[in-house]
């Protein structure tokens, strides 16, 4: 059973069984408005105007997040253990080193990519 507080506007979910959904409705020490209502199909959905309806500018910030996050983790995990490496930086050639460069700078520019953030091309990792 899935109820939403609209005073609150805060959903939730009984995890228990009741004999009568208004009965447990009325049961609750609370002045707040609460409704039955169907399954929330996901955290980006809000309760408009009797129906769930897509929030698609917070999902979208959430895909932000995230897609920068994969970014970040990319850097971190293969840019940085070489370019932060002296001796490693040292012992490639100019060739290698500027593959490396681009593909940091390519990596950085990801946000600006026009799909920025639901189609991403990712580069591809220097050998």
């Amino acid at each position: 059973m899935y109820f939403l507080n609209k005073t609150q506007n805060e959903y939730f979910e009984l995890l228990f069984p009741v004999t009568s959904n208004a009965e447990y409705i009325s049961g609750l020490d609370t002045d707040d408005e609460i409704i039955e209502t169907l399954q929330r199909p996901d955290c980006y959905h809000d309760w408009i105007d009797g129906a769930w309806v897509e929030n698609t500018s917070e999902k979208m910030a959430q895909k932000t997040i995230e897609e920068r996050g994969e970014r970040d983790k990319r850097l971190s995990f293969h840019v940085d253990p070489v370019v932060s490496n002296p001796l490693l930086w040292a012992s490639l050639s100019a060739e290698k080193q500027g593959e490396w460069t681009q593909y940091r700078t390519d990596l950085l520019n990801v946000p600006q990519q026009s799909g920025f953030p639901s189609s991403i091309s990712w580069p591809s990792k220097p050998d």
